[in-house]
């Protein structure tokens, strides 16, 4: 006959993943970037210019190309990859707390300590959108077929 141990109870944790954060917290954290923001507006501004034109620019390209049918899931994957773009204005953030020169330059390639953790997160949220894009045109595939949308 099999005997089952008893059960024992859980470790306890050294920390938790609470953050005590209120709903009005981001309204902080909305305030501080708008202060970044307009302690240095150029280099944000240009940044947001060159992340905006880069966009239209692929945006254009589907459409050029005649692969507007997967337009809609490459919106939705823009937000996917969209934290991996903003890693300049956070550079800038970091750069205005710790009272260091903000320059376009800088935004641009950002000296960040973990290097190799960004590189393969960045990796795996392009993989993500990839993985998100064939799922998309797979779906319209076997719900439209091949032929052009005729909307």
């Amino acid at each position: 006959m099999v005997v089952i141990p008893p059960t024992v109870p859980p470790l306890p944790r050294e920390r938790s993943h609470d953050r005590n954060l209120r709903p009005g917290d981001a309204f902080g954290w909305l305030g501080a970037g708008w202060r970044d923001l307009w302690a240095n507006p150029g280099p944000s501004l240009a940044y947001g210019l060159f992340v905006f034109l880069l966009s239209l620019a692929i945006t254009l390209g589907l459409v050029l190309l005649q692969w507007d049918y997967i337009l809609f899931p490459a919106l939705a994957g823009f937000m996917v990859v969209g934290p991996f773009l903003a890693l300049g204005l956070y550079d800038k953030s970091r750069r205005l707390a710790r009272d260091e020169p903000v320059s376009l330059a800088g935004m641009i390639t950002p000296q960040i300590a973990s290097g190799g953790q960004i590189l393969f997160t960045g990796a795996l949220l392009c993989l993500l959108m990839m993985l998100w894009m064939r799922a998309a045109v797979l779906l319209y595939a076997l719900f439209f077929g091949v032929r052009p949308f005729p909307g």
